[in-house]
Order: C-alpha cells, then sequence, then structure tokens
C-alpha cells in the first residue's frame, strides 16, 4: 500500500498510518463550515464583496447562528440590501457605523471583517 522509509521504525509508520486513516474518511471532507475573513482581493469589486456577505449573514440566520432582531444584523442587512440594489450609485450607508453595534463574539467577529474588506 505505502512504501516506507526503511529508516522509520514499524510503531511509527503504524501512528502515521493511523492518522491517514482518520483523515481520508469521508466526514473529513464532507463537512460544510461556513467562514468569514479577509478572502478579498483589492481588486475585487465592492459589490462583490457585500454579495458575500450578505448571503452569509442570510445563511447565518436560517441556520439559526445569528440573531434576525440583533441591532447589528438588522443595520447591516438594511445596508448591504440597500448598496446592492445600486452599488455603483451607493455608497454602503450608513457608512458602516452600524459596525459598532456588533455584540461579543461572532457579530463582532464579522464586524472586523466587513471593516477590512469593505
Amino acid at each position: 500500500m505505502w512504501n516506507w522509509p526503511r529508516t522509520s521504525s514499524p510503531r511509527s509508520q503504524k501512528q502515521v498510518r493511523d492518522q491517514l486513516n482518520q483523515v481520508l474518511q469521508s466526514e473529513w471532507d464532507t463537512v460544510r463550515v461556513t467562514t468569514v475573513g479577509p478572502k478579498y482581493s483589492t481588486r475585487d469589486p465592492k459589490s462583490l464583496i457585500a454579495s458575500d456577505f450578505y448571503r452569509n449573514l442570510e445563511l447565518l440566520t436560517i441556520v439559526g447562528i445569528l440573531k434576525a432582531n440583533s441591532p447589528f444584523l438588522v443595520a447591516a442587512i438594511t445596508s448591504l440590501e440597500s448598496y446592492l440594489q445600486s452599488p455603483g450609485f451607493n455608497k454602503l450607508s450608513p457608512p458602516l457605523d452600524y459596525l459598532n453595534k456588533a455584540s461579543a463574539g461572532l457579530e463582532s467577529e464579522i464586524a472586523a471583517a466587513m471593516r477590512l474588506s469593505l
């Protein structure tokens, strides 16, 4: 199956094989995880970035991770919707002031990512 170097011990071979078998199980590569982070280039249009944040905020609300009535979320969704309806003519308004409404935890992490990206 695998060609091991002659200098490795049978014990280390078994440890590596066990670790590989665990990672190669289908559960490791089929779990979906939503992440938000600085994944945008400076050349990416703001409309693409805003759309990505909007879509992910909606998803996190639908699955119950974010509270739909959160002041941060309500303001963020409203601002992003307004911007996406006419991205060439609108600036994100109010100019990201709502980011200060983020509560501790995931909301503040999302707000930090939005500050960096938008």
